[in-house]
């Protein structure tokens, strides 16, 4: 049993460390300290994954997405953007976990409609990025209707926490540019974790 936890762990570790060099590749540069903190990150959330009672296609589609959202919130973390090309990708799984659930997916094409038509109203009042609306929608084709409400809410809770506690603390200024990526990635892990559908 040991032995599957680490060799997920280390599938985890060396897919995410892969995904960030093809990143640096592209033109992002990532330190290898930036890499190794991401790749281990991965290696983590994936064993917890792995501990919970899923069918194998939701654990690849979790597995897939957890890799692609956390190397997305190092990029947004570092450069402030959201690389389109791992958009996409989050958009093919979700089209495939829709279309494999198929009896559901109107719950799933549901999602993605909400998700990204209310981030994209967000995005016009309070300069939410593009790249944010994109992710958003993607992982509501991925979650289905119920999840991504539970993401969204649990998102902007937890970026407001943060962006308070960033002003208090005088680390922001009131018009300082908060990436948004990271609270979208830790709500989507937590909606993994908690098991919503």
């Amino acid at each position: 049993m040991q032995l599957k936890y680490i060799g997920i762990f280390i599938i985890g570790y060396l897919m995410q460390m892969y995904l960030c060099e093809l990143m640096v590749n592209r033109g992002y540069k990532l330190t290898k300290k930036n890499i190794n903190i991401t790749s281990l990150i991965t290696g983590l959330t994936l064993i917890y994954i792995s501990c919970l009672k899923i069918d194998p296609i939701s654990f690849i589609v979790y597995f897939v997405t957890i890799i692609i959202t956390i190397n997305i919130t190092i990029i947004d973390l570092k450069f402030t953007y959201i690389p389109i090309e791992l958009n996409k990708a989050l958009l093919i799984i979700g089209a495939i976990n829709a279309l494999i659930n198929y009896e559901n997916i109107i719950n799933y094409i549901g999602a993605f409609i909400i998700a990204g038509a209310a981030f994209w109203i967000l995005a016009i009042v309070t300069g939410l990025g593009g790249g944010d609306v994109k992710l958003i929608a993607a992982i509501g084709l991925i979650v289905g209707y119920n999840s991504i409400i539970f993401i969204m809410c649990s998102s902007y809770i937890i970026g407001a926490i943060v962006g308070i506690s960033l002003l208090i603390m005088r680390r922001k200024k009131l018009v300082s540019i908060l990436p948004f990526a990271p609270f979208i990635t830790i709500s989507t892990i937590l909606c993994f974790m908690v098991g919503l559908k």
